[in-house]
């Protein structure tokens, strides 16, 4: 028996659970993270007798209760008869009748005899989620604990019914990894009943955020409170919003050891959305350094091109500079042994700066480089890993879009028409079919996306106000060229080859 199914004993829920105050706000907030549809699959993790799960259901959602303590579930099927509740671990618990939507309330989370057990509860969830699903988790917000709380026990809450005291303790572990829990209850009689807890584990958003983009959840929200306040370092709360992609593809946020796994997954249609590292972090400082002192303090704000193409041709130098010094030639190098790749075995590309202006995609002149396309279109190997880096922080509105749908799907396009050696003669390239399931995300500055040159992808048109910067470079692993290893090459014509082009380490 964990200790979680000893502390949360009957006496525990006769007094703290058992009560049917009405949960508008969580319904509310719950129901505005998703798109709302009768009799959606809902799974409440820890549902302890089935307060929130039959308000739930209650709301329209077709709810399965899940709890580790038996005897909080025995009460929940006598209460709440129409709902099913299940007695399993929500580490170990798999169904076949996956869910649209789990929930996980009131700091249910955290349990495990390690942080490996955790990390084992969040890969089930995502197992047990519709593709497209959604899991809101509600955490304790470990920054405020921390500086909110000591080795000393602190009264979180105390209450008087009928005659009966009832008092909750909370402190830190010694290591400050943990929240240590109590309660107590002395009664009238003076007879007293308390249980102290073997402490949950304390997540910050970076690192919770890291465990569920590792089990597969390609997006992840924070908010302090169900106001949906994005979240601060004083909130009592973490209210964690991710989401399960709808594609059969993976977007990871860290390397592999080994490197071969990590070409592997590439060529196969995964995205690595890397955190920035001290290389990408400076080098994006120092480009915002250089934008405005191009732009005079002005660089996220330049007129549409269209009525001012002189703000653009600005920029030639600098691109200039990014592809001719030698400088960024090094950059490159430390920035992939960063990275843990060996320059060595790669060709590469040299950098290449983008701007992405409000209102641009209104330019009959260039409103064709927001097309979508895939890179090896351009006479570019199937081989070929592209790297972008965000210079300022970005969001979903005018950053990229990825098809993933068709990644392995032939789509229409001109790719036979480009030769390579004759660029400028026969300009962008272009898909000439409607796509749907486009995909996008937020980043920070500095943050790295590493992608195979085969998916399908476009720079978003927008309206944004700000001008989207980025930066991207390309590297093919000589070998894997040699042996024809790489992505599926499933629609594209385009010759001769890119490859001689590309630069080598010595």
């Amino acid at each position: 028996m964990s200790w979680a199914e000893e502390f949360y004993d009957d006496n525990f829920a006769n007094f703290f659970l058992d009560n049917n105050s009405a949960l508008t706000e969580e319904i509310e907030f719950i129901k505005s993270k998703i798109i709302f549809k009768k009799n959606m699959r809902l799974l409440d993790q820890g549902c302890g007798t089935g307060r929130l799960s039959a308000q739930m259901s209650d709301a329209g959602f077709n709810v399965t209760g899940l709890d580790i303590v038996e005897s909080y579930i025995e009460k929940a099927k006598d209460k709440h008869p129409k709902i099913e509740f299940i007695c399993a671990d929500a580490e170990t618990y798999l169904t076949s009748n996956k869910f649209d939507i789990i929930i996980n309330w009131w700091t249910s989370f955290g349990y495990g005899a390690s942080k490996d057990n955790d990390l084992n509860v969040l890969k089930s969830t995502y197992d047990n989620l519709e593709e497209g699903g959604v899991y809101i988790l509600d955490l304790l917000n470990a920054e405020q604990c921390r500086n909110d709380y000591s080795s000393d026990s602190k009264v979180e809450y105390e209450e008087h019914i009928d005659g009966t005291k009832f008092v909750w303790e909370n402190w830190l572990s010694d290591d400050n990894k943990k929240i240590i829990k109590k309660w107590s209850f002395e009664k009238a009689d003076g007879k007293r009943i308390s249980k102290t807890g073997g402490g949950i584990w304390l997540y910050d958003a970076k690192e919770i955020k890291e465990m569920l983009m590792e089990s597969g959840f390609e997006s992840v929200e924070f908010y302090g409170d169900m106001s949906s306040i994005p979240l601060q370092s004083d909130d009592n709360r973490c209210i964690v919003v991710a989401r399960k992609s709808k594609f059969n593809f993976r977007i990871l946020p860290k390397m592999p050891d080994d490197n071969k796994e990590f070409r592997s997954s590439i060529y196969n249609g995964d995205l690595y959305k890397l955190p920035s590292t001290s290389i990408s972090k400076a080098l994006a400082s120092e480009l915002q350094d250089q934008l405005n002192k191009i732009f005079k303090g002005e660089a996220l704000y330049l007129q549409n091109i269209a009525t001012d193409n002189r703000s653009y041709d600005k920029l030639a130098p600098l691109k200039l500079e990014l592809k001719d010094n030698p400088v960024y030639w090094i950059i490159i190098k430390e920035l992939l042994i960063e990275l843990g790749l060996n320059p060595s075995e790669y060709v590469v590309d040299y950098f290449r700066l983008r701007a992405n202006i409000p209102n641009e995609h209104k330019n009959k002149d260039t409103q064709i480089a927001y097309t979508a396309h895939r890179d090896t279109w351009y006479s570019n190997p199937q081989s070929q890993i592209n790297f972008w880096i965000p210079i300022y922080d970005c969001t979903d509105k005018n950053s990229m879009a990825f098809f993933p749908d068709y990644f392995d799907k032939a789509v229409e396009n001109n790719s036979k028409d480009f030769e390579y050696d004759k660029w400028t003669e026969v300009g962008y390239v272009e898909t000439l079919n409607d796509l749907s399931n486009p995909i996008a995300f937020n980043y920070d500055s500095g943050e790295i996306l590493a992608f195979s040159a085969a998916h399908l992808h476009q720079g978003l048109s927008h309206s944004e106000g700000k001008t989207r910067y980025s930066i991207d470079f390309r590297i093919v692993h000589i070998a894997d060229d040699k042996e024809g290893i790489g992505a599926p090459n499933v629609d594209n014509s385009s010759h001769p080859y890119a490859i001689d082009d590309y630069r080598g380490y010595k």
